[in-house]
């Protein structure tokens, strides 16, 4: 192989590597693109991505491109991912993560209960959605069936294309079956043909006789990157004869070496710090004091091909050469290793990138910058949807301070009433709050607790109370205290003291800035007035919390405040809003991903329906309330009132009696254990 010489004496290395136009690949992507799905099945270094950044580039629809990378390895990592790459189209998706993924977790398949959650914040969005790399997720086949799930309730508005290295769980044998999709483009497709190779070979401007540039394609199987490697690097066929029988790791790992071997010592450690960032993002290079670091990557990128720009200001290294610059730095040994972690950790904190510092941190054994994250961050990194970087950086920590540090306990403590452990997260909660740092800590973890106490009908007095007298505490703390209170104190009648927290809670609430905290205030404030029968009271706190829930993305939050509306109609006989209202908490709660509150409005509208005589609306939400997996053991007792009403309208009584005849003693609130006692005796 032959490089033209520069006039300054320097090899032409054949500038800013730029992947060939490949017009036979696209039009066979396009081609396939006629089925809803298109699968792009091949290993690594075949161009997977640059064929679909080059397919994209002449779609005229709307599309998603959704890059799947390391950290988005597990169902909530995924999702999260999911939700960034789809902010355009649905703004508040990212802000329910957290929330759905909790609510999820007891279902018999999370992913399947994600995708519905997922539809509900995407359905009105016609266009592609790409995943690309999503091999990089095979271990958790329950982001398989959020897929294959989510692609299903998309049919008829969403096409999709999914690159991958294996076929994983996808049901492609069924896809193909039902004509969803056709045969999977693969690495026999993406392989070079001998004019791509020469194309690439005057990209580099590199100057091969043909017959030798037949002979290294035919060596490395057609593999692009490989081939391009071999170019780049003026290795010729005869460097590759003697492993060309290995393995492909074996021939892309002899390449590498050649390749790194032409870099600096300079480069070298560059790239070697860059593999541990999740991508080379110049913001993050420049707080790591690589203030050449564009020119770094740019003189790169004009001499090997493994480094490509992803976006304005951020690039990307090919992940079979990451892979290898991760080997080579292991090599160096771990306290070098360890080194490294420390600095990237550093700059990507810095930048902001707190996740993905707290697990750099955690890898490097760095206990203290540990602890000092989740003492600062903790509780809103879960609640941001990134329990899994928090549950990393925990596994990494020394069993002692699992087992004594304040902010430790109490984010194993959320971890564990997440997944519904609520007698374990009690205790963990328990001895956080005795270790508590400061009067604030003390607050926040004493919330967190109430929360998982109130959840299964337990007293809250003299967790809460002392909190009020407490001095050195926020306002956000002490609102949200004295409103969990007042709602504590409705619900087991002690109207003098709910009416005192209510009248503590509302003149906090005039100094609290937090929207997320006023919105949490007011729904609970809500839910106090309508258990004392002050209706009118309910109802504006409701409208208050729903108004400001929508606006921050609180879903959940906002199909609670929509019930307790519902609720308040219900005490006047306004069936219409009634109805409109528990409408609109089932939608909220789709989006929120919480099951429990899907099937309490669905519940609420069946009441209204069964009311109203509408026999064939009825029928339907109860197939939809079969469709619901939730927690909530007593969910029958709440659908048979309704159902025997519909048994009276049709004028089947015996069914009716025998349906509400075991069920209306049992109703959790008097109010309804009267309606349902007097439909029975009726």
């Amino acid at each position: 192989m032959i490089r033209p010489v520069r006039a300054d004496g320097r090899i032409d290395s054949g500038g800013v590597f730029t992947p060939i136009h490949r017009p036979r690949v696209i039009e066979r992507i396009a081609s396939a693109s006629i089925a809803r799905i298109v699968l792009i099945i091949a290993p690594a270094g075949y161009g997977k991505s640059v064929a679909l950044r080059q397919y994209l580039e002449t779609v005229t629809e709307p599309f998603v491109r959704y890059d799947v990378h390391s950290e988005n390895a597990a169902l909530l990592g995924f999702v999260r991912g999911f939700a960034d790459r789809l902010s355009e189209i649905a703004p508040h998706v990212r802000k329910t993560v957290s929330g759905a993924y909790e609510k999820c977790l007891k279902a018999p398949s999370p992913g399947i209960d994600l995708a519905m959650w997922m539809h509900a914040h995407i359905k009105a969005f016609s266009g592609i959605i790409v995943i690309d790399d999503l091999h990089i997720a095979e271990h958790d086949p329950e982001i398989t069936k959020f897929i294959v799930s989510l692609a299903e309730r998309t049919k008829g508005r969403v096409k999709w294309v999914i690159a991958s290295r294996t076929a994983l769980d996808l049901p492609v044998a069924s896809w193909m079956a039902y004509g969803d999709t056709n045969l999977s483009i693969d690495e026999i497709d993406l392989r070079f043909t001998i004019d791509e190779a020469r194309a690439t070979a005057k990209a580099a401007r590199v100057g091969v006789r043909d017959e030798e540039l037949a002979e290294i394609l035919e060596m490395t199987d057609g593999w692009p990157t490989a081939l391009s490697f071999a170019l780049r690097s003026s290795t010729r066929s005869v460097d590759l004869r003697g492993i060309a029988a290995s393995t492909r790791e074996m021939v892309y790992s002899f390449l590498a070496e050649q390749v790194y071997k032409g870099l600096s010592p300079d480069e070298q450690q560059f790239l070697k710090f860059a593999s541990l960032l999740p991508e080379i993002d110049l913001t993050v290079l420049k707080h790591a004091d690589f203030d050449r670091g564009k020119h770094i990557v740019e003189e790169l990128r004009s001499r090997v091909s493994f480094i490509y720009a992803d976006r304005p200001g951020v690039y990307r290294c090919h992940d079979l050469f990451r892979d290898f610059l991760k080997h080579e730095l292991e090599l160096e040994g771990e306290i070098a290793y360890g080194r490294m972690r420390l600095q990237a950790a550093d700059a990507l904190e810095k930048a902001g990138n707190i996740p993905a510092a707290l697990t750099l941190y955690g890898q490097a054994a760095s206990d203290a910058n540990v602890l000092r994250l989740l003492e600062y961050l903790g509780f809103g990194l879960v609640e941001q949807g990134h329990d899994d970087a928090v549950q990393s950086a925990l596994g990494e920590l020394p069993a002692d301070v699992l087992r004594t540090h304040s902010w430790v306990l109490g984010m194993r403590a959320l971890h564990e009433a997440g997944v519904g452990k609520f007698d374990k997260a009690e205790s963990l909660f328990e001895r956080a709050i005795v270790k508590a740092s400061g009067p604030e800590a003390h607050a926040q973890l004493a919330i967190r607790l109430a929360l998982v106490l109130i959840n299964q009908g337990r007293d809250v007095t003299q967790l809460l109370e002392p909190l009020l007298a407490l001095s050195g505490i926020s306002q956000e703390a002490r609102g949200e205290v004295a409103a969990i209170l007042a709602g504590y104190y409705a619900l087991t009648n002690n109207r003098k003291m709910a009416e005192a927290a209510i009248e503590h809670a509302t003149d906090v609430l005039r100094t609290v800035d937090s929207d997320v905290v006023r919105a949490k205030m007011w729904q609970r404030l809500g839910f106090a007035s309508q258990y004392l029968g002050d209706t009118e009271s309910a109802k504006k706190a409701g409208m208050q919390a729903a108004e400001l829930a929508i606006e921050g993305g609180l879903y959940s939050l906002a199909s609670r405040a929509y019930i307790l509306l519902s609720n308040s109609y219900y005490l006047e006989d306004d069936v219409p809003r009634r109805l409109w209202y528990a409408q609109q908490a089932a939608l909220t709660a789709t989006k929120a991903g919480n099951s429990l509150d899907v099937q309490v409005s669905l519940i609420t509208m069946l009441d209204v329906e069964a009311q109203r005589g509408n026999a064939e609306r009825a029928k339907a939400i109860e197939l939809q309330l079969a469709g619901v997996t939730t927690s909530d053991v007593n969910r029958l007792l709440n659908i048979l009132p309704a159902r025997a009403l519909r048994f009276a309208w049709e004028g089947a009584f015996g069914e009716a009696h025998r349906a509400i005849s075991g069920a209306w003693e049992r109703q959790a609130f008097p109010c309804d254990r009267i309606a349902a006692g007097a439909a029975c005796a009726l």
